[in-house]
């Protein structure tokens, strides 16, 4: 295998250079030999997606969390929502009305 570097482009196109990294060719081109080296992209390995995976998880989470917030907090006997209910509603709010 040749050692990366300029060298004339495969394609045929006179006076181009292309740049071949030492395993394969690489998109960069130029005229000029002298063109400093292009820099290797390096690649970055994550953790396996598991990062997103807790996100979803908690966010899966605080969906269920509000959903039987709401389904509680409805009453299936018609009774009144102790939450809703002003004071002057209540049987003591009235009895002090009346004084």
């Amino acid at each position: 295998m040749a050692d990366p570097g300029w060298y004339p482009d495969p394609s045929g196109t006179p006076r181009r250079l292309r740049y071949w990294d030492g395993t394969s060719w690489s998109g960069r081109t130029t005229f000029d030999a002298e063109r400093p080296i292009p820099k290797q992209r390096t690649v970055t390995k994550t953790k396996g997606g598991r990062v997103p995976l807790i996100w979803l998880a908690g966010l899966l989470l605080l969906i269920l969390i509000g959903v039987a917030t709401v389904l509680v907090r409805q009453d299936p006997d018609g009774e009144p929502d102790i939450w809703s209910t002003s004071l002057s509603d209540s049987p003591i709010g009235q009895v002090s009305n009346l004084f």
